[in-house]
């Protein structure tokens, strides 16, 4: 002991109470070769760490913050019990400065309690039931902490607990417990140090921050003037204490974090964090978006967690945002830096759309429609996508090369999250795949009306706090900047993700179903196949269909009431070359047929898209090879044979042509004859080289069932005669089946 020093004795009890940590399960996944540079993030249990030799204190508790750049009655140091346990603190002795000190007899002091120890005159809370110890020692109203110094706790047997040095010391006092050549950290100005994550016995895990006396560990940076930021080290379960400012998580009513304290990341990580943080803002406020809605504190609070105490296996990095202005952001113990940026980066913008403001009218508004569940796919498509950009501005990466970085940790991406029957659109799922689809549709919207037109949307969408009955949806929102429906996008946005892609960079989506029909052989029993499928509301189902016979194939897309939908139909014909048609079906229950002659058409995708006003989500695809006549070779009439014909009806009135070739000059008399009592209402008509030779002046309905015509004429030999067939505006029920004969007379 020092001359003229003393050792203040304040109490011998000690009460240990051993509790379990109960974890709570967060999702995500796993890592990379490229870990980020970061390594460890220290060992789930600190038991594992180098410990010093204490018999039963080691590992229990330790140096939290040095703040030895404070004036006389400012300074301080503090201790956090690490474990989740519940103590007596009189036993404890604090060397410093050439003074040992007998710890004040703090009673019940729970675990992830930070106790500051300051050296003047004072009153000290020793109770520590509520998770708050602050202790004063009498020892000196001078100024006590040296710029270069160091400090050790020891048990009642003299054993070190812990050890520090800081400032740089070059000859330390106590040499056993660091490496030589580590002096300790340096702190920044009027700033302290604190230990950020697992104690590994030297300075690694030391950062130099603005000092959070009997609070965890925060690295407070202001990223541009108007935003001050917060990145405060694991959470606490107990009632919020106020310290310089620094609210922490101790606000958030969250059962999730109950038992979840302490669980702080390292300093690596905290540092990485902050360069993120601090890039994303400036950026966000470079493209002309809103300030980020703040803490009551007016700061923005990003909590980090060492998720690998709950989670151990879980590699990818977890997040989320608040309206209070903080984010939780949940770390795994090896992770992908691009990863945790895409997941920082996106809560970030969630406090975007969480921030307020006065509108023309002076009502509060924000950027956040609600009910949530409904405009998710918007609020979480633009997240996503800012989130993807801000990692490749900051890490100079394609769009490729992140989606390839979150792949391999399992969060949302290109490949893993490709399914397009989605209800993200209608009502949110949250599973990856809905934040993937999300993401695509913000995209495509960049893509095809650009940046201004989708910054209009977002200023649109708002949910108004003081009159919620003048709420814009972002669905109301898209259709008024667009002025086109909901429904009317989704179509071109399938149609753009399933075929162009971006010329094909992003991979191409889930194929529901690879149907082939037909043989170029001999076949007795034609083809007919028959699903029943089911398409989510906004989703859409993705069918190709493949043919290899010779026979016309038809194809019926039949829906029952209330199952409105829009059909994309990409034709991929033999000669290399493509067509796409729509059809839009905006009254049910109907039925899209469809003709397809194989001698011409390799294959065809279709596209199935859910209305999202349809209450009925059912339909049921036919594809049959056809026996009769359809639209697309020529045949050879031969007088007195029955011909079977199919007559489609499109989304629209239309005309369908049916080409007969005659051998001699004959007069023909004409029978149709209806088979079904569904179908499209028609007129029948006659040509010859385009002259109209024959028509009918009735209309053909489901009614009738055969039709005569006692008129004559002449048909030159070897002529071509043409049926022309016209539909009916008003009829849009299905396909029907007609026979035809033409008798000579």
């Amino acid at each position: 002991m020092p001359p003229g020093k003393s050792v203040i004795a304040l109490g011998f009890v000690l009460v240990l109470l051993v509790g379990g940590l109960i974890g709570y399960q967060f999702f995500f996944t796993n890592p990379d070769n490229d870990k980020g540079d970061l390594g460890n993030l220290g060992p789930d249990d600190d038991s594992q760490l180098p410990a010093e030799p204490s018999f039963e204190y080691t590992g229990l508790v330790e140096f939290s913050e040095i703040y030895y750049r404070g004036q006389a009655g400012k300074e301080f140091v503090e201790i956090r019990i690490s474990k989740n346990t519940t103590l007596f603190l009189g036993e404890i002795t604090l060397v410093i400065e050439g003074y040992e000190v007998l710890l004040p007899n703090a009673s019940d002091v729970p675990g992830f309690t930070y106790v500051p120890i300051y050296f003047v005159s004072g009153t000290s809370d020793l109770d520590g039931s509520d998770g708050t110890v602050k202790l004063f020692l009498n020892i000196s109203t001078s100024k006590i902490l040296e710029d270069k110094g160091e400090a050790l706790l020891k048990d009642p047997k003299g054993n070190v607990i812990d050890y520090v040095r800081w400032g740089g010391v070059s000859n330390p006092v106590v040499k056993e417990y660091w490496a030589d050549n580590d002096y300790g950290a340096i702190a920044n100005g009027t700033e302290s140090l604190q230990l950020f994550g697992p104690d590994t016995d030297s300075s690694a895990n030391w950062l130099s921050a603005v000092p959070t006396p009997g609070e965890r560990s925060a690295l407070t940076f202001s990223a541009t003037p108007s935003r001050s930021v917060v990145i405060e080290n694991g959470v606490s379960k107990y009632p919020i204490i106020t310290a310089d400012g620094l609210p922490g998580l101790r606000s958030i009513n969250d059962t999730r974090f109950t038992n979840a304290s302490y669980a702080p990341v390292n300093a690596t990580v905290a540092s990485l964090m902050r360069e993120m943080v601090n890039f994303t803002l400036n950026y966000y406020a470079q493209l002309g978006f809103p300030d980020p809605i703040v803490h009551s504190s007016g700061k923005i609070i990003i909590t980090l967690v060492n998720k690998t105490r709950f989670n151990p296996n879980d590699n990818g990095t977890t997040a989320e945002a608040l309206p209070s202005g903080q984010v939780i952001i949940r770390v795994p113990k090896y992770f992908d830096r691009v990863d945790a940026k895409v997941a920082i980066e996106h809560e970030i913008m969630h406090l975007v759309h969480f921030n307020r403001t006065r509108n023309a009218n002076n009502e509060t508004v924000s950027y956040a429609p609600r009910p949530y569940s409904e405009n998710r796919w918007w609020l979480e498509g633009m997240a996503e996508y800012w989130g993807v950009r801000s990692a490749m501005q900051n890490f100079g990466l394609s769009m490729t090369e992140v989606k390839n970085r979150t792949r391999k940790v399992g969060t949302p991406n290109w490949w893993d999250h490709r399914d397009t029957n989605t209800s993200a659109f209608w009502r949110w799922g949250g599973k990856w795949n809905d934040y993937e689809m999300s993401f695509d549709f913000y995209k495509f919207l960049i893509e095809k009306y650009g940046l201004e037109v989708v910054k209009r949307i977002f200023e649109r969408a708002q949910q108004n706090h003081s009159n919620n009955s003048k709420t814009v949806s972002a669905r109301q929102a898209l259709e008024s900047t667009l002025n086109k429906t909901m429904d009317e996008v989704l179509a071109e946005f399938y149609e753009w993700r399933v075929f162009n892609r971006q010329n094909g960079t992003m991979p191409e989506v889930i194929l529901h179903q690879n149907i082939t029909i037909g043989s170029n052989g001999t076949i007795i029993n034609l083809q007919d196949i028959q699903l029943n499928e089911t398409v989510a509301r906004g989703g859409a189902l993705v069918q190709r269909i493949n043919f290899n016979g010779t026979r016309e194939v038809g194809l019926n897309v039949s829906s029952t009431k209330n199952a409105n939908l829009t059909i994309i139909i990409r034709y991929y014909f033999k000669n290399g070359t493509e067509k796409t048609e729509r059809i839009n079906n905006n009254n049910a229950p109907g039925s899209f047929p469809i003709f397809v002659n194989p001698n011409e058409t390799a294959y065809i995708v279709l596209v199935k898209i859910r209305h999202l006003n349809a209450t009925s989500g059912t339909f049921k695809l036919e594809v049959q090879e056809l026996s009769g006549l359809s639209l697309f070779t020529p045949f050879l009439l031969i007088p007195d044979t029955l011909y079977q014909i199919y007559l489609p009806t499109p989304s629209s009135n239309g005309t369908f042509w049916f080409t007969m070739n005659l051998q001699s000059s004959q007069n023909l008399n004409f029978t149709l004859t209806r088979m079904e009592t569904t179908g499209p209402y028609f007129y029948f008509n006659v040509y010859d080289d385009k002259q109209l030779i024959f028509n009918s002046t009735d209309v053909f309905d489901p009614s009738m069932t055969v039709s005569y015509w006692a008129n004559y004429f002449e048909v030159p030999p070897s002529s071509e005669l043409t049926l022309y067939i016209e539909i009916v505006p008003t009829s849009l029920d299905g396909w029907g089946i007609v026979t035809f004969e033409a008798t000579q007379v």
